[in-house]
């Protein structure tokens, strides 16, 4: 008698960039490919998309495999499974915008959606990056008629979590996949965890532009046919049963947010347009195409057609008072910010340090070596209304003619009880130095710990929504969304954030815990990236942005209320994507 288990398996295919010849190409190469190998035909596949770049933006080639996925849906069994109606990140989306999202995925004014184009209500939404942090958007993906939300299985969740698709977080099943990718012809990810007895289902997503699917994805079955009777399973029939397993770790699974310029230039613009008419069509179709990350090619042409000089500052001109050199103190409505040669080095309310000491550091490092930021200038400044302190510094780097920049303006404008920050900084040119390389051009050390007293970050949205976590005493690196973030230190809270209006809304910020024997460090940064693969974003880049801190007695329930004068004194949001000697401007909008 076998011993066997039965399992069901589902098999995906991701289109995650935009509607494309080559995205149609490599898709039928795909269906050709499974058929020479005889899997086609006994396969139904789970077409994981977003809606604008294909049904939308059509051509020709795209037309042919729309209809070949209809033709599937009835002979095969196949089934769309939608990351949403952009593709957007849905962390970084307020919750009328994600609801939104949602909603337009199945039908829309246009007729463009899965009901209307392919006869399907899906129950499961497998988003490029999904949101499980706020209540607001699990009740959102629950009330636009999904019952699955699915999640890419990771390491992080080892020890959480049996391999597999089912677990439960109110009021939705979380859907665990193995995503399969290729880079540079190599086996980027495969199943690092073999399913155990337990387990009933598994979900394989392969990306498109992954190489040899064919050839993967039979070993893939030779290896579980080792262990189980496999049943090559659909989506439209009803999901497998499970057993029911209360999810004994609580959700610090933060996906890899996109921190680069531009995708926070399509925030910015997105922002600009939620004010307007939603009953106008193209208002309401251009939102989301802007709020869409998958078509970096349409970034480009958009900041390129607006030309603009790249050697005038966007910074406003102050008016300088002195040097200041040495460690001076810059007093605020109810905390003071002491500066050490110009680079901020603490925080100050009643005696109590609220940042470590000597906490700010800007670099740029590669795998060889990092190099930091020499302070060239600092300035005090002063005027009618506001008080500061202006800072200039430098990276040079091997190689490269014209070395990488910062300024800051440290200011706080009449009574106004927050720190201002305005940074405008010049990324250097990255591919004569390393294709491995992290910026932090402005890099806060916020607290050290103990090992296992683990720290508690609040996040806010300007929707009012948030959401909390608490971090690991590993070193690691989170990517958080939100408006504002804050954490209680002693008994007050310390609060940093985005500024309003000057920048997008919601943004994401990156924590960093490095470990030191029993002694954790805790680092954020709100701008450049600690992730390599970003790095390519950042080159001959110019971009201006301003950031709030705070300290607070109680929790904030909502974002501070930012006057018109204070926003006056902020630089307006901007980015140059410089090429050559000519630069092209994306403006305020």
């Amino acid at each position: 008698m076998s011993s066997k288990k039965d399992l069901s398996l589902y098999i995906g295919i991701r289109w995650q960039q935009a509607a494309s010849r080559l995205i149609a190409e490599k898709t039928e190469i795909l269906l050709e490919k499974l058929t020479l190998a005889k899997l086609e035909k006994s396969i139904p596949l789970h077409w994981n998309l977003p809606i604008t770049p294909y049904l939308e933006n059509k051509n020709q080639h795209m037309d042919r495999i729309i209809t070949e996925i209809k033709t599937r849906i009835t002979a095969c069994k196949d089934c769309i499974v939608p990351m949403g109606y952009s593709g957007a990140p849905h962390p970084l989306l307020e919750t009328s915008e994600l609801e939104k999202e949602l909603a337009w995925c199945f039908s829309n004014p246009w007729k463009q959606g899965i009901k209307d184009q392919f006869k399907q209500s899906p129950q499961i939404v497998m988003p490029h990056i999904p949101d499980i942090m706020r209540k607001s958007s699990l009740k959102a993906y629950h009330q636009n008629g999904f019952a699955f939300l699915g999640l890419p299985f990771t390491n992080s969740l080892n020890g959480s979590y049996r391999f597999g698709p089912w677990q439960t977080q109110a009021p939705l099943k979380i859907f665990y996949y193995q995503h399969i990718t290729f880079h540079k012809n190599e086996l980027k990810s495969t199943l690092p965890h073999n399913p155990d007895k337990h387990t009933s289902a598994v979900f394989i997503l392969f990306d498109i532009h992954t190489a040899e699917t064919d050839v993967v994805l039979e070993g893939i079955i030779q290896s579980l046919s080792k262990r189980f009777h496999i049943r090559f399973a659909s989506l439209q029939d009803k999901p497998v049963t499970h057993t029911e397993k209360k999810a004994d770790a609580d959700f610090n699974y933060t996906p890899p947010l996109p921190c680069n310029p531009r995708a926070r230039l399509y925030l910015k613009n997105a922002s600009a347009l939620k004010n307007k008419d939603p009953q106008k069509e193209i208002d309401i179709q251009n939102t989301l195409k802007l709020i869409s990350f998958n078509n970096m090619d349409l970034i480009s042409k958009k900041i390129e057609r607006i030309q603009s000089s790249a050697k005038k500052s966007f910074l406003k001109p102050k008016i300088i008072s002195a040097h200041m050199p040495g460690q001076v103190t810059l007093p605020g409505a109810n905390f003071d910010v002491i500066f050490s040669g110009g680079r901020l080095h603490s925080i100050i309310k009643d005696g109590k340090h609220y940042t470590l000491t000597n906490t700010l550091d800007s670099f740029i490092k590669t795998k060889k070596r990092t190099y930091r930021y020499a302070t060239g200038s600092v300035f005090s400044f002063e005027d009618e209304s506001s008080r500061g302190l202006l800072e200039k510094t430098t990276c040079t780097l091997p190689g490269i003619s014209e070395a990488s920049s910062i300024i800051r303006e440290y200011s706080y404008v009449g009574d106004f009880p927050y720190l201002l920050i305005s940074m405008e900084v010049i990324y250097p040119e990255i591919s004569k130095l390393s294709s491995s390389i992290q910026f932090a051009p402005f890099e806060l050390a916020l607290m050290k710990f103990k090992k296992g007293e683990l720290p508690l970050i609040h996040s806010l949205y300007s929707d009012g929504t948030g959401y909390q976590i608490r971090l690991s005493d590993l070193t690691a690196v989170y990517n958080l969304a939100g408006s504002m973030f804050y954490l209680p230190l002693h008994d007050s809270y310390l609060i940093l954030g985005f500024t309003p209006q000057k920048s997008p809304g919601v943004q994401s910020v990156q924590l960093r815990i490095e470990q030191k024997k029993q002694t954790c460090y805790l680092y954020v940064s709100f701008y450049g990236t600690y992730h390599p693969e970003e790095a390519i974003f950042y080159e001959n880049t110019r971009e201006v942005h301003s950031l709030f801190i705070g300290i607070k007695d109680q929790a904030p329930k909502k974002i501070p209320f930012f006057p018109q004068a204070v926003l006056k004194k902020l630089p307006a949001y901007n980015i140059v994507i410089q090429t050559g000697e000519s630069a092209h401007q994306e403006k305020t909008v």
